[in-house]
């Protein structure tokens, strides 16, 4: 008989191995994650990705988020995603086999609302968008984690990445848009950006280096794209900001997708 979709098969005993570690190690950073985001994080098919997560959850270490399919009929999840998150079960076997230095934090697992639950998935976007490009991924910090003093983005990550016969590192601030933040809230936020650019001890400090990358905003439509393109044109940190729409982050790097505060043209993340 077929499982049903949030009854765990607590009877079953599960043996987990090498590759449920790992996939259970790669979902501890974000908050939720869907199928198709492990699958591009990992590299492996949908249906390999759907078997682990499901021992995963029938050992209780992952739960899977009640979500109203109505909410998504628009999404690029499906219109019932399985939307994943770690369990406090699953944080503690994690640091107990040595997989994670310390305990990671382990997000609401009841149901969310439309609006935080879009907006945690398109941080998650993101994720999916940098592995799935990168050659690979040094540092991908999100939430409390990516906080620096002055600011509080999505997300921050430093990525190695290949273009032609070049090499470089991708290294990029997140902030994903609600779509419901008006223009004096993005000029506040840009203002605070602006103040930790300026200081070089700061950047050090919380990110090891002078330069934290560029200021990438993505956003859940082109409109709303280009609205905040056009709110933060005066920017003294304008040449640092780029902007995308959800949709574009099913691409390549290459891709010319990004939108540059008074600049016409899309332009790609590198080449």
């Amino acid at each position: 008989m077929r499982q049903r979709r949030f009854e765990r098969d607590a009877e079953r005993p599960y043996r987990l191995t090498v590759i449920d570690g790992e996939l259970l190690r790669l979902m501890a950073p974000s908050k939720y994650l869907t199928t198709h985001h492990l699958a591009d994080i990992t590299g492996w098919t949908e249906k390999k990705v759907r078997n682990h997560a499901r021992k995963l959850f029938n050992a209780g270490l992952v739960t899977v988020l009640p979500v109203d399919s109505v909410l998504f009929h628009d999404s690029p999840y499906g219109t019932a995603p399985n939307v994943y998150a770690i369990t406090q079960r699953g944080a503690s076997w994690l640091l107990g086999n040595g997989l994670l230095p310390e305990l990671p934090r382990v997000p609401e697992a009841s149901r969310q609302s439309y609006v935080f639950l879009r907006h945690e998935l398109l941080v998650s976007d993101v994720r999916a968008w940098v592995y799935r490009n990168a050659e690979s991924v040094e540092v991908w910090r999100e939430g409390p984690d990516a906080w620096m003093e002055v600011v509080k983005p999505d997300a921050w990550f430093v990525a190695p990445v290949l273009y032609g016969e070049k090499e470089a590192r991708l290294k990029g601030i997140v902030e994903a848009d609600r779509g419901t933040e008006v223009e004096a809230v993005w000029q506040k936020k840009v203002s605070e950006y602006e103040r930790l650019y300026s200081d070089t001890t700061l950047l050090t400090r919380w990110t090891g280096s002078a330069s934290p990358g560029r200021l990438l905003v993505v956003t859940l439509t082109a409109e709303r794209r280009d609205r905040i393109a056009s709110w933060l044109a005066g920017s003294r940190i304008s040449s640092k900001i780029w902007l995308s729409a959800q949709e574009a982050l099913s691409g390549q790097f290459t891709e010319g997708v990004w939108r540059r505060p008074g600049q016409a043209t899309l332009q790609p993340m590198v080449g």
